[in-house]
């Protein structure tokens, strides 16, 4: 699969991708729909670096039982949050953090969360070792509903995570499952629950719910509700605005798939301040690779080396 090349330009807005062909599972990888999308999904991420993605198969009931239990654990207080905070897992790195608990470029961030993985049991060979990121969750106690519910999401968005990447490999050119056979075979995965409290904000504060960054890993897939406040910087240095759009996703790509593409892609700036009028909930899902896999690039022959060579160009000019 060959890709045309787009003229070099920054973007102003966010692309919207209907990912229906990828999650329909009955359709082959060179039918017609998959690979169009496929291309849009590359382009998004040679581009942007952030896509929406409309018809993505994740329930709205799931995600609205997600939305509510997690205001009701929000709303409990201090002391009771804390009776699962992330210093009673140890290297499990799951639970509760407070605001101001967690740092972005050396600053605190102005909101609260919680941190779900995976439930491995304790006679997993990684629990057993002992391995960071692996174990057992933190539940809470007051919210006994929200197990099962966080279970069935990360599930869900996990099954969408593996469809994406095919788009992804076929985008690049590469066999349909190369990401899958080498590095996502059982995917690392954290999921996050952050709550944003209410902030009126001075004109000139320098304060943010999250300072601008990169994410560290493969692919983030973000639920947002309606307040916005996501924001995305593109070459030029402009900010420009991720709002809420109705039944999509925001997913951005990380550090690791920019490096593994050889820049072809781009891990993206971006930061989040509160701008609604209550408090504002966000549920990103980091779809990283398999704990014990091998970092390595993907060979540059694979690649389009014209695309390559436009990436060398703008990083040396």
């Amino acid at each position: 699969l060959v890709m045309e090349a787009d003229n070099e330009k920054d973007f102003q807005d966010i692309p919207v991708i209907d990912v229906s062909a990828l999650v329909d599972e009955s359709l082959p990888d060179d039918d017609a729909r998959v690979v169009e999308t496929s291309k849009q999904i590359h382009r998004a991420c040679r581009d942007v670096g952030f896509f929406y993605i409309s018809e993505h198969s994740v329930s709205e009931e799931l995600q609205d039982s997600l939305f509510l239990l997690s205001q009701r654990f929000f709303s409990l207080p201090l002391d009771e949050k804390l009776k699962i905070e992330m210093k009673h897992a140890g290297r499990n790195w799951r639970g509760f953090f407070p605001v101001g608990g967690e740092l972005t470029s050396g600053r605190p961030d102005r909101k609260e969360g919680i941190y779900f993985g995976v439930e491995h049991p304790d006679d997993h060979p990684l629990v057993l070792s002992p391995t960071p990121m692996h174990g057992k969750n933190q539940w809470p106690q007051q919210v006994p509903e929200m197990k099962q519910v966080v279970i069935d999401y990360m599930a869900a968005v996990t099954s969408l995570g593996h469809r994406l990447m095919r788009g992804v490999a076929i985008g690049l050119g590469l066999p349909p499952r190369y990401f899958l056979d080498r590095f996502t075979d059982d995917p690392t995965i954290l999921f996050r629950v952050f709550n944003y409290p209410f902030h009126t904000w001075a004109t000139e504060e320098d304060e943010w719910g999250v300072r601008q960054h990169t994410d560290m890993g493969f692919l983030t897939i973000l639920k947002q509700d309606e307040s916005g406040g996501l924001e995305v910087r593109n070459r030029s240095g402009q900010w420009i605005e991720a709002p809420p759009k109705k039944g999509t996703f925001v997913v951005n790509i990380g550090d690791m798939l920019e490096i593994w593409t050889h820049g072809l892609y781009s891990a993206t700036l971006h930061r989040v301040r509160n701008k609604g009028s209550s408090d504002r909930l966000s549920f990103p899902l980091f779809f990283d690779p398999n704990w014990l896999a091998s970092l390595q690039a993907i060979p540059a022959d694979l690649l389009d080396q014209n695309e390559l060579q436009s990436v060398r160009s703008r990083s040396s000019s």
